[in-house]
């Protein structure tokens, strides 16, 4: 559960350096002024949020929402989205 309700936490899971570029402007330039966190494959996805939860519970922050590529290498995304679908 998000922690604060007052701010938001977005996490953005792109390969892409030029959309992680385009996404972060697009959302400054919309005012937005809150916590952004990039990831580059689907691995460092499943790391990030396992990471989350390795914390005490009063620490933990959780994303608001997540913006997901579905084509990202290290990771496919079907719609299961189930976690043996990692690839290389």
């Amino acid at each position: 559960m998000h922690k604060s309700a007052d701010k938001l936490f977005i996490l953005i899971a792109e390969d892409d350096a030029d959309d992680r570029f385009l996404f972060k402007t697009a959302l400054e330039e919309k005012g937005y002024k809150d916590r952004i966190e990039f990831v580059e494959n689907g691995i460092e996805l499943w790391k990030f949020l396992e990471e989350i939860e390795q914390k005490e519970v009063r620490q933990r922050v959780y994303p608001s929402f997540i913006l997901l590529d579905l084509n990202m290498p290290k990771k496919r995304w079907k719609r299961s989205s189930s976690r043996d679908q990692t690839t290389s």
